[in-house]
């Protein structure tokens, strides 16, 4: 029972589950391929044209070492890690955060195979991606970065950034302004580093609970092991206090280094710019360790599907529940990637009085200091359709009196619009129509649907045996 526990929490057992969901899922590349741009440029290319598996670069240039990207990179993927339908993913999500369970100590690890510690270490031993023009360096950007609370010994895990400067030696910007940022904040006051571990190559529910805003006194390690529905099991670390995921493919232990500041970035943000702003703190690794034959994992850069998915579905549930206390028709909540993951968001509501649609707006607004816009349309509206949003924009909006606008207000520094200390301005769109309207959208009987919807799988499948 505990082997196949076990089992569970590891991203290898994760690849192989999405492999047997849908073999479509998975595409592994065989041809030779650089990691100085190529791989990010041909996951872009692909991704533009809908397609979006999990990727295995096998024959990466001057490495024998794979790289694992995309792993999150749809909707599907998240829900078969939850182990639940797509349509369950938030409502499942926010039952088991909401239910944290303490992790369990053990004392063996399959990362421990090979372990380097000081001079030992180089990290070009692994293919590192370059992912765009302006970058000055190969970047980490899959690096979940665990350090402890320095009073009171709760954990976090956050993806920072990681800009190779040396062999041991990496730069990395706090620029979410969050947990890691303030306990380098305080630990800095006192002229400590901050002890910080890098894990790579960990199992997405990892990845979500890294990602979701909780109370500071909440132990993320807990709140992943919320997710799994059983305790995330984990190792002391070699020379550091942090605890490590059992299953982490690659670890580097070290430190923030207290006082120090280097240049860091640009570097290709999700916005699709490169971003110059950073905190340009300094990451030193004084241990590495990693499994037999390791995977290297890098997150999709830039504008992807993978970098917003992981922002987004945890912000959804966040706002699916805070409007479920203020607005009971609540339908649905999209953060779509146009937005980048972050900064827009299309609710749809089960309009019963006036003004709900302004109560949505405000308290989406109050609740996530990222969002820029929000639109809050009717439950005939598929929010996961854009163009359907911006049909209701279109008909059932009017400036003049749908129209909400804050100003001078805390956003994200790296917004590029936004000023250098990340203050936006914010916008609301009520495009749900009044109670007593009285134009009614085009429909077609029930009966014409479904004959419709029976001669286009026949014409389809005629196309695909002529194909």
């Amino acid at each position: 029972m505990k082997k196949n526990s076990r089992a569970r929490q590891d991203w290898r057992t994760f690849i192989s589950e999405v492999e047997t969901c849908s073999s479509s899922q998975v595409l592994k590349i065989n041809q030779e391929i650089s990691s100085a741009y190529e791989i990010t440029a041909f996951v872009s290319s692909l991704e533009k044209r809908g397609i979006t598996p999990l990727f295995i670069f096998e024959n990466v240039k001057g490495s024998s070492i794979p790289v694992v990207t995309n792993l999150l990179g749809s909707r599907t993927r998240v829900a078969i890690a939850l182990g639940v339908p797509n349509e369950r993913l938030h409502s499942e999500y926010s039952r088991r955060v909401s239910t944290p369970i303490p992790v369990r100590k053990v004392k063996k690890s399959a990362a421990h195979f090979r372990i380097l510690e000081g001079s030992q270490i180089d990290i070009s031993e692994f293919p590192v991606l370059t992912h765009f023009k302006d970058d000055p360096a190969p970047y980490i950007t899959a690096g979940l970065m665990v350090a402890k609370d320095p009073d009171t010994g709760v954990t976090t895990m956050g993806y920072h950034r990681l800009m190779v400067k040396d062999k041991n030696r990496f730069g990395i910007s706090f620029h979410s302004r969050k947990r890691m940022w303030d306990y380098a904040r305080r630990c800095e006051e006192r002229g400590q580093n901050l002890p910080v571990t890098c894990t790579m190559g960990v199992h997405p529910l990892l990845s979500m609970a890294s990602i979701g805003v909780f109370p500071n006194h909440i132990d993320k390690f807990e709140i992943a092991g919320g997710l799994f529905g059983e305790s995330l099991e984990v190792i002391e670390g070699i020379n550091s206090p942090n605890l490590v995921p059992v299953h982490a493919e690659i670890v580097m232990e070290g430190e923030v280094l207290a006082g120090v500041r280097e240049p860091e970035g640009p570097f290709g943000e999700f916005t699709d710019y490169s971003a110059h702003r950073s905190t340009q703190h300094v990451f030193v690794a004084h241990t590495l360790y990693h499994r037999q034959n390791p995977l290297f994992q890098s997150i999709a850069g830039g504008l992807s599907a993978e970098h917003c998915l992981l922002m987004a579905i945890p912000k959804e549930t966040d706002l699916l529940q805070a409007l479920s206390r203020t607005v009971p028709g609540v339908k649905a909540v999209n953060i779509p990637l146009s937005g980048c993951g972050l900064f827009h968001a299309y609710i749809s509501i089960k309009k019963t009085a006036e003004g709900q649609g302004k109560q949505a707006i405000l308290t989406a607004l109050g609740l996530d200091h990222c969002l820029k816009l929000v639109v809050v349309v009717d439950e005939d509206v598929d929010v996961y359709n854009e163009t359907e949003v911006l049909w209701a924009v279109s008909t059932r909006f009017q400036a003049d009196r749908d129209l909400l606008r804050v100003e001078g207000t805390m956003g994200v520094i790296l917004d590029p619009s936004a000023s250098e200390q990340g203050v936006t301005a914010r916008l609301g769109m009520d495009a749900t129509k009044p109670l007593n309207e009285q134009a009614t959208r085009l429909q077609v009987p029930e009966e014409a649907k479904s004959f419709a919807v029976r001669l286009s799988e026949e014409i389809l499948e005629q196309v695909k045996k002529r194909s």
